[in-house]
C-alpha cells in the first residue's frame, strides 16, 4: 500500500467519524514528518518508532509538551483507526502509544 492510499483511506474514516478536514491535514503533516523523520512508509513503522520520534521531538527539535502531544496524538489516530483494524500494522493486535 503506498502513503497515497493510505490517506485516502483515512480521509473516508476522517469524514466518517465527523473530524474536520483542517483537522485531518494537520494531522497527515505530523505523520508526513514522522515518515520521512525514518524514511519510510507509515506501515513500516510500529511502536518502537513512536517512542524514538518522541524522544527526538523532546531532546533534538526541542518542542513543548502541547507540540509533541499533537504530533503523537495524530499518530495514534493513523495507527488506531487504520492500520491495527485491518491488521497491516506490524505486531497485529498490538495496542498504539498509550
Amino acid at each position: 500500500m503506498f502513503v497515497a492510499d493510505v490517506v485516502r483511506a483515512l480521509q473516508i474514516v476522517v469524514m466518517g467519524t465527523g473530524r474536520n478536514l483542517i483537522s485531518f491535514d494537520r494531522s497527515m503533516q505530523q505523520v508526513s514528518l514522522f515518515a520521512r523523520h525514518f524514511s519510510k512508509s507509515p506501515e513500516e513503522l510500529g511502536p518502537d518508532e513512536i517512542r524514538f520520534y518522541q524522544v527526538y521531538l523532546t531532546n533534538e527539535r526541542k518542542l513543548a509538551p502541547s507540540s509533541i502531544l499533537i504530533a503523537i496524538a495524530a499518530l495514534r489516530f493513523l495507527y488506531k483507526s487504520r492500520f491495527i483494524k485491518i491488521g497491516a500494522w506490524k505486531g497485529k493486535g498490538q495496542k498504539c502509544c498509550r
